[in-house]
């Protein structure tokens, strides 16, 4: 759980699209495939969409 808290808040403090990617990536390298579940919700097709003007 702690590994998903590291990962939120550098989601968090980055705003690049790459830099998100990257550590999403460089997160589900670290982790054991039981703990990845934790991070994917959020980040799936479930989450709101941005809508444009």
């Amino acid at each position: 759980m702690r590994a998903f808290q590291n990962l939120f808040n550098q989601l968090d403090q980055v705003t690049g699209t790459k830099a998100k990617v990257q550590a999403l990536v460089d997160h589900f390298h670290e982790i054991d495939p039981g703990e990845a579940a934790w991070a994917f919700p959020p980040h799936s097709a479930l989450a709101p969409r941005q809508t444009r003007q």
